[in-house]
């Protein structure tokens, strides 16, 4: 079950963007509640909602709790593209985003997570997943200064330029007691962090 919006872009002009939104089981307006933000809602948003419940302990089947209370329950959204290459694209050259990934990026910042937190309840502790070029898109964002999450995953990290792996080693350097979660692959079913 989710609820499907549809957002007047302010960034993306004259396009309404659709995000969906999974709420954990028994989602209870007096608790708080991490939010998993997923790129390519279209692919991803089913399976990261499903998941997320299993590893939050909210799956029960013929009496057998699926869940191991990895993570906690958490607010899922699914992030849809209108024209992907364009709002995703890797900058190989360094590590500014180009102008379509610079307008999802301000769009989340600025449209969606303000919307979630204004209609949800949140405890303000935001994960991004992308996968490919989202991946590459997820992972840049740790070199924004105003960047609004703590857990990041890639999955089939698109590697970039040299620049961009030195800036990453670095940043990832200066961050270790921020208490981030960074967990990549560079290719598909590989995971590290």
């Amino acid at each position: 079950k989710y609820t499907v919006v549809e957002i007047d872009s302010g960034f993306f002009l004259n396009e309404k963007r659709t995000i969906k939104i999974s709420l954990p089981k028994n989602y209870d307006e007096t608790k708080k509640y991490p939010v998993v933000y997923t790129l390519d809602g279209s692919s991803l948003f089913e399976m990261v909602a499903g998941y997320t419940k299993i590893l939050g302990n909210q799956m029960m089947e013929d009496d057998y709790d699926l869940g191991t209370n990895v993570i906690p329950p958490v607010i899922t959204v699914g992030i849809f593209h209108n024209d992907r290459n364009y709002e995703t694209q890797p900058n190989f050259k360094g590590i500014k985003y180009l102008e379509g990934p610079d307008k999802l990026k301000d769009f989340l910042i600025y449209q969606v997570i303000p919307y979630v937190n204004t209609n949800y309840s949140t405890s303000g502790y935001n994960s991004i997943i992308g996968h490919s070029n989202t991946a590459f898109f997820t992972t840049s964002l740790l070199f924004q200064s105003n960047n609004p999450f703590k857990g990041i995953i890639a999955l089939s990290l698109v590697e970039g330029s040299t620049e961009f792996q030195k800036e990453l080693t670095k940043t990832l350097n200066s961050k270790l007691d921020e208490n981030y979660f960074l967990g990549y692959g560079s290719k598909d079913n590989e995971f590290n962090w």
